[in-house]
């Protein structure tokens, strides 16, 4: 489902270009750490919509920040961890976790 370009995609865009210069990204795999929160998820996005442009290709890992035993906390990772897998079925990337 893509979306519209926005400031931020523009800057990734122009940091692909710079790393393309370095090294090949067309056939590479980069896996991207992804905890479930608006900036790794908005990240995420961005980067799966320039896939086709560079040749890359995405998978995603799953992580969390740190131990807890916070009920509270416990409960919105498992919400974090099934809004990643369900993301990532959504534009078909693979996850892992």
């Amino acid at each position: 489902m893509p979306m519209s370009l926005y400031g931020f995609d523009h800057k990734l865009i122009k940091e692909l270009k710079q790393i393309s210069a370095k090294m090949e990204l067309k056939g590479a795999l980069f896996e991207v750490a992804v905890s479930g929160g608006i900036d790794s998820i908005s990240l995420l996005n961005s980067l799966a919509q320039l896939q086709k442009m560079f040749g890359y290709s995405l998978r995603v890992v799953h992580i969390h920040h740190g131990e807890t035993r916070s009920k509270k906390q416990l409960e919105y990772r498992d919400q974090a961890w099934k809004l990643c897998r369900s993301f990532c079925k959504k534009i078909e990337l693979p996850f892992v976790s």
